[in-house]
């Protein structure tokens, strides 16, 4: 039985894999059984959307402007430290940015300072099904850092299985899954949906710790509206997203509606709009891209503002 120090479940996967989404069905369960439990998010940015979505839980942090994995570890180090200091927590879940390498995440957790405080990071990855369908066409460091958050995992979860077009594919995918994290216990699901029962173990299967290789580089820009924007004008912009945009995720309201909070994101090449009805957040987008113009996009966005 474990007891004493405190568990660290580390959530990770590619842009738009559906953590978030995940996350919102699977910190239930873990709240059943532990009473005191603390999420630590990440976000390539300086908007946290995440944290806004997952409302009820009572102890959050936000790790912001940087990855876990490179510039925030001594953050990360520190706030893990202050969360067992200050709230008792007997379980800290984090949720990577979709960039963040969990093998220089399970790294910053064996710091000194750490090792007699958490047992060894359990680490849940977070896979698209048609990201791995397509990772032989991805540059080589973005399917390193595909490789590595597999690597890493004691739970792969292939989440958008609803978008597959056969066995062949489900297959295909089993394949690339066994060749990288062949002791990881697989879930097949859609839409963040499981009833697996991630059992928390007191020692960590073997991984191979290496140093990675880093991650692609990305960049990121916010843009915040002042108000509610016309909703056609803002279908025909997403309409001429460029390829080089992988993910934007954040809140607006329409003009048509704006009494109402929608909920925007965006993983190549798919949007999605959800209303989360009557509630005060920033009205913010967060873009996540490699080469973006941003004098560009912030043009794009100003005309949607001010038009």
């Amino acid at each position: 039985m474990l007891k004493n120090k405190v568990k660290v479940t580390i959530v990770n996967g590619f842009l738009g894999s559906g953590k978030t989404t995940f996350l919102n069905k699977y910190m239930p369960q873990i709240l059943k059984n532990d009473e005191k439990v603390a999420l630590i998010v990440n976000e390539f940015g300086n908007f946290d959307m995440d944290g806004q979505l997952l409302t009820y839980l009572e102890t959050k942090v936000s790790l912001m402007h940087g990855c876990v994995c490179c510039d925030l570890q001594s953050e990360l180090v520190s706030t893990i430290q202050h969360l067992i200091a200050t709230n008792q927590v007997e379980h800290i879940v984090i949720e990577a940015t979709g960039i963040a390498n969990p093998i220089d995440m399970l790294l910053a957790c064996e710091d000194p300072s750490l090792v007699n405080l958490v047992y060894a990071p359990q680490v849940i990855t977070i896979v698209a099904a048609p990201d791995i369908l397509k990772k032989v066409s991805y540059r080589r460091d973005k399917q390193r850092l595909l490789e590595d958050q597999m690597r890493a995992s004691h739970y792969v979860i292939i989440n958008k299985i609803d978008l597959l077009e056969g066995e062949a594919q489900r297959e295909e995918i089993e394949k690339t899954i066994q060749e990288y994290a062949p002791n990881s216990e697989r879930v097949w699901t859609s839409f963040g949906e499981t009833a697996q029962p991630f059992t928390y173990e007191s020692e960590a299967i073997s991984l191979d710790l290496e140093q990675s290789q880093g991650h692609p580089v990305f960049q990121s820009m916010t843009y915040t509206f002042q108000g509610p924007i016309a909703h056609e004008a803002f279908v025909a912009f997403i309409l001429k997203f460029p390829e080089t945009l992988l993910r934007v995720k954040g809140f607006i309201k329409f003009r048509e509606q704006p009494g109402e909070t929608m909920a925007f994101q965006y993983s190549h090449p798919v949007p999605s709009l959800e209303s989360i009805g009557e509630v005060a957040v920033p009205l913010t987008l967060v873009f996540i891209g490699e080469q973006l113009d941003k004098p560009k996009l912030r043009n794009q966005l100003d005309v949607l503002q001010f038009s």
